[in-house]
């Protein structure tokens, strides 16, 4: 009999849940998981919106554009005041054209309007009887002044003697009538003498006034002529002084000097020649962009836009508030500039169409830098034309593809 006793009992596995069903139970929850995420992410999808837009590239440029400097009259540089770059404030001077030919007959035509005002002036108190008074023009030359008012002086005088004198021989013929008069009534002397000495104290009253008549009325005729002759050399004065304040050309605006086309002292300047250019700084900046003519249909004025100076890091720096200003009518077509390899996202040949953008803000501030859009500086415009959901962006491959398998 051996000494080992078989066990009448079989081995007992612990009961419990097996490692398949760990597995599947891991897979189940990873299924739902995966499927809570899909679905998570297609209700995202269908309710994150985003932006659409429109984008052109272009420059910066003012409102009012540049402003072509010219000279009215043909003349010779005589002074350039300011070089290319030079910032420059309204009513600077920029240049001087050589006034050799403007300057004296513009002195000679005020000269001859000083003179006949001074002449006006005299006439005219002469013929009202009033104190003589020159305007503010006159009393700057003293010379004319004087001059006229030794003129009013004299012909004043010369009339008060003459008066002086009729008005003496009209007394001595009122004393001559009063002796005369009761020795006519006592029947010593004729009464034709009578006669005679009355006419003559009529005829010498009627000399006073005719002459004090004649003094205004040559003065009044005179003076009418010398306005009419004043009237006309003013206007030539006028005339000749603005051409002889050309030949001072100032800045009509504050700006920045460009395109200096003559530097040459003693060069000839041609009547209308472009000598310089000012681009304006204090003004409402635009930028001028093109954009495809698939891409214009949604495009609508005062809608709001982006501006990404290329000058300024967009993701450091930001954008500028913008808003679309003007669409060109029509395609556009620049056989002549070609499109350069990224320099625009429009072919110029193919055609475009030409958009103005308003940038609202002209300034960005960053960390404590305050950047200007000045003009000339290229951007990048992005206009929003609409909005879609994340879901339409992804699924719009889709309808492409579906759209192409439809064709012949």
């Amino acid at each position: 009999m051996s000494i080992f006793k078989k066990n009448p009992q079989k081995l007992q596995i612990p009961s419990g849940p097996s490692i398949e069903d760990d597995e599947r139970q891991t897979s189940r929850y990873l299924v739902w998981t995966l499927a809570m995420v899909l679905v998570a992410a297609l209700l995202w999808a269908a309710s994150f919106d985003l932006d659409e837009i429109t984008r052109g590239t272009g420059k910066v440029i003012p409102s009012s554009r540049e402003q072509v400097i010219q000279s009215l009259d043909s003349g010779v540089l005589a002074e350039l005041l300011v070089r290319e770059g030079d910032a420059v404030v309204k009513d600077q001077v920029l240049l001087r054209i050589d006034d050799a030919r403007a300057g004296p007959v513009f002195r000679e035509a005020r000269e001859k309007w000083i003179a006949l005002s001074a002449q006006a002036a005299r006439l005219q108190a002469e013929a009202y009887g009033t104190a003589l008074q020159f305007p503010a023009h006159v009393q700057n030359d003293p010379m004319v002044v004087r001059r006229e008012t030794q003129a009013y002086n004299a012909r004043k005088r010369a009339l008060n003697e003459q008066m002086a004198a009729m008005h003496q021989s009209l007394e001595q013929l009122s004393k001559e009538l009063s002796l005369t008069s009761p020795l006519v009534e006592q029947g010593v002397m004729s009464e034709v003498e009578l006669l005679r000495l009355r006419r003559q104290y009529a005829d010498m009253q009627s000399h006073m006034a005719e002459r004090r008549n004649r003094y205004l009325t040559d003065a009044s005729n005179e003076w009418v002529r010398i306005e009419s002759e004043l009237a006309q050399t003013r206007e030539n004065t006028l005339a000749r002084e603005d051409a002889f304040k050309k030949t001072v050309i100032r800045s009509p605006m504050e700006g920045i000097v460009k395109n200096v086309q003559q530097t040459t002292l003693g060069a000839v300047i041609q009547s209308g020649q472009s000598i310089l250019e000012i681009v304006p700084v204090k003004d409402d900046m635009l930028v001028e962009a093109y954009v495809k003519p698939s891409e214009v249909a949604f495009l609508k004025v005062n809608q709001a836009a982006v501006v990404k100076l290329t000058a300024y890091d967009f993701n450091k720096y930001g954008g500028l508030e913008a808003v679309l200003d003007h669409i060109s009518p029509d395609t556009l077509r620049d056989e002549n500039k070609p499109r350069k390899p990224g320099s625009a996202p429009v072919d110029l040949e193919e055609g475009y169409y030409r958009i103005l953008v308003r940038i609202v803000d002209q300034r960005l501030d960053r960390h404590g830098m305050r950047l200007i859009a000045t003009p000339g500086m290229t951007a990048t415009v992005e206009i929003k034309t609409g909005e879609k959901t994340v879901l339409e962006y992804l699924l719009r491959p889709l309808q492409s593809m579906t759209q192409a398998l439809r064709e012949r």
